[in-house]
This record gives C-alpha cells, sequence and structure tokens, in this order.
C-alpha cells in the first residue's frame, strides 16, 4: 500500500512539473524575437545607473562597451554610484569617464546596492531608468533594443535577456546552463502573463515606479531588489514584457571557485523566504520538490529495480520537457547544448538544488565580502 503511495504521489509532482516546463516552452514561444530597427529615429530618453564595489579589474570593459553604444549621446545618462570601494575603482573609473558629458561619478549615499540605486534615482533626469552592473558586457545596440522596445509598447517594466560566460570548465559549463535554464524559464514565464525572475543586470523601469517600489521592497537583504520589484509590479499589473533581441543580450562572467558559486546560488535563493507571489512560490517549491524526487527515484531504482525501473519513467520525461525549453533558449542566446554536456550536468543537478537550498536555509551567505 505504502509503494502504491509513493507511486502516485511521484507521478502527481513529476506530471506537475512537466505540465509547468511545457507551459513556460509555450510562453517563450509566444514572445515574438524582434530586432532593432537601424533607421528608426524615435529614441526616448534613458537613464542608466550603475552601481559598483571592487571592480577596478572589469571598468575598462564597462566603459569601452557603454562608450561603443549607438545610441544618441544627448539622449542618455550613465550614472556610476561607487558603493564604499576598497580598491582603486573610484578614482580609476573617474580618470575613465572624465571626457564624457553624460556620464557622472556619484558616491553611495547608504550602504549596499539598493541604497546605491536610490542614490543613483535622485541623480537620474529621465522617465526611464535602466540597469545594470559593472561586470557586464553589451552589444553596441544594446539601448537601442530597449529604447526601439519603450517606444513601441510603452512596458513599464522590461525584462532584458542575460547569459553568463567563462572558461571551458565544468564548474563554468555547469553555471551557464543553470543560468540560461532560469532565464528562458523566466523568459517563457512571462510570455505566458505570469512573470517569475528577472535579473537587474538588465532591467529597464519607468521611474516613477522604481521610485514607489524602493517605499515598499524588502530592505533587509543584499539582492533581490529586481525579484522584489517584478513582484510589486505584478501585483498592481503594471505591463511587463521580455525583451526577446539578440541585441539586447548582457553578458556577464561565471565564478572560478565552487565555494562562490554556491554562495552567489545560496544568496539568490535566501531572498525567496521574502516572496509574496503565490505563483512564484510555488513554482520554487515544485522545482525543489521535484529535484528531491529525483535524487530519491535513482536510489530507489537502485535499491529495488523491479518496481524502481517504473519510477524512472516520470524522471525520463521530465529529462527530456527540460531540454526542450533549454534548448530553445540556447539556440537564442547562441550556447552550445550537446546532450552529453546536458547529461553531465543532470547527474550533479539534484545535489546542486538541494545543498543551495539548506546553504541558504543555514549557511552564512556573503556578499561583495560583506555578511549577509
Amino acid at each position: 500500500m505504502l509503494q502504491l503511495i509513493v507511486i502516485i504521489f511521484t507521478a502527481l509532482v513529476f506530471t506537475a512539473y512537466i505540465l509547468l516546463i511545457v507551459y513556460f516552452t509555450q510562453g517563450w514561444q509566444a514572445i515574438k524575437e524582434v530586432k532593432v530597427n537601424p533607421y528608426s529615429n524615435l529614441t526616448p530618453s534613458l537613464s542608466i545607473i550603475i552601481p559598483f564595489r571592487n571592480e577596478a579589474h572589469n571598468l575598462e570593459n564597462l566603459i569601452s562597451c557603454l562608450n561603443a553604444q549607438s545610441y544618441p549621446k544627448d539622449q542618455f545618462e550613465i550614472i556610476f554610484i561607487d558603493d564604499e570601494s576598497s580598491d582603486d575603482s573610484y578614482q580609476m573609473m573617474k580618470e575613465l569617464i572624465k571626457n564624457h558629458h553624460n556620464y557622472k561619478l556619484i558616491k553611495n549615499e547608504g550602504l549596499g546596492k539598493k541604497d546605491a540605486i536610490s542614490s543613483g534615482i535622485k541623480m537620474a533626469a529621465y522617465n526611464y531608468i535602466v540597469t545594470t552592473d559593472a561586470d557586464c558586457l553589451f552589444h553596441p545596440n544594446w539601448l537601442l533594443a530597449i529604447g526601439q522596445h519603450i517606444e513601441q509598447y510603452d512596458a513599464d517594466l522590461i525584462i532584458g535577456p542575460v547569459m553568463l560566460q567563462g572558461p571551458d570548465s565544468f564548474l563554468s559549463q555547469f553555471q551557464t546552463i543553470d543560468f540560461l535554464s532560469l532565464v528562458t524559464s523566466g523568459a517563457g514565464a512571462a510570455g505566458c502573463g505570469h512573470p517569475i525572475m528577472c535579473n537587474a543586470a538588465n532591467l529597464t523601469v519607468k521611474r516613477e515606479i522604481l521610485q514607489e517600489a524602493q517605499q515598499s521592497v524588502q530592505n533587509k537583504y543584499a539582492s533581490g531588489d529586481d525579484i522584489f520589484l517584478l513582484q510589486y509590479c505584478k501585483a498592481r499589473n503594471k505591463k511587463i514584457h521580455f525583451l526577446k533581441n539578440k541585441e539586447a543580450i548582457v553578458s556577464t562572467h561565471t565564478v572560478e571557485r565552487i565555494k562562490c558559486f554556491f554562495n552567489q546560488r545560496a544568496r539568490w535563493t535566501s531572498k525567496s523566504k521574502a516572496y509574496t507571489d503565490k505563483f512564484t512560490i510555488a513554482v520554487a517549491w515544485l522545482v525543489f520538490i521535484t529535484n528531491v524526487f529525483m535524487l530519491m527515484t535513482q536510489i530507489y531504482a537502485i535499491l529495488k529495480p523491479i518496481p524502481g525501473i517504473y519510477l524512472l519513467l516520470a524522471p525520463i520525461i521530465k529529462i527530456i520537457a527540460d531540454y526542450g525549453l533549454l534548448k530553445k533558449g540556447a539556440v537564442f542566446f547562441n550556447i552550445s547544448l550537446s546532450i552529453p554536456r546536458y547529461m553531465k550536468m543532470l547527474l550533479a543537478y539534484p545535489f546542486y538544488i538541494i545543498i543551495t537550498v539548506v546553504w541558504a536555509t543555514f549557511g552564512m551567505v556573503e556578499w561583495k565580502n560583506r555578511k549577509i
């Protein structure tokens, strides 16, 4: 009897998960991929806010990408906010931008990224705020893609595409594919009208909405300003779009050490305790439970091969569904997703999910050398 209950409950969990992935896949398909129109002169004014802390090694590449933007120089400003850097980031930035009239450099009036963004908003001159990070790289038409999307759709919040890049190591590949799954499923959810995630590395929002949200977002978390903003907009029925434009892709680097990787993912996971959107909470729990069952079914199949072999059918269907969605994202982001690479990741994935949740719940999480 117990065995039958286990089989039924396992089937229900995997069925719910597979249906969710099919739903996200349909959402991804529903989003029309667009391209930049180089002949359009409809470009709204933008304020780009970039907080930074100890990013001296990234600043030259950052400024080089920003200088190469095709957007009209008189229609955007960039506000850099130094968040108590202990290296020479501030002086280096000051030197790099000295000849750019639309670049501004200020000190954070508070402490942490949320306060840095608030400091940037106070300096912003325009009605649309674009946020990104100092360790990011951009296509020359990045801002143009955002501006044209604003003109065409007048969205309140625009979720931009973000990808990870790094060396050809297992850890780096794992991060790239894991992050691809987050971005692609998040885009699919947005395409279905139920957005669940976004990333401050490529986010555009109307200034008045950001100012309103800043008053109500959770301030005790070192990160999460992006997700809390998304949930704020979703609760108020704001127009939220995913920008499916390859020239709008922002790329950043994978981390080099496994401890840094788990610390980063635990930091992202820790803010889930403050989520208010029921659909997002349900998705998070379903993903966690499904991965626990992935591990349990494998162990059960080893201990009891005869009944256990039938339980493996559900994980196999899950793997196929996941791959179908991931492959669509990989094509968009031009990321290699071979089946052998995908299968190697699958072996580690349930352990990764469980460790991350435990770390986020009971461990000490750091951000930019600060305990949180």
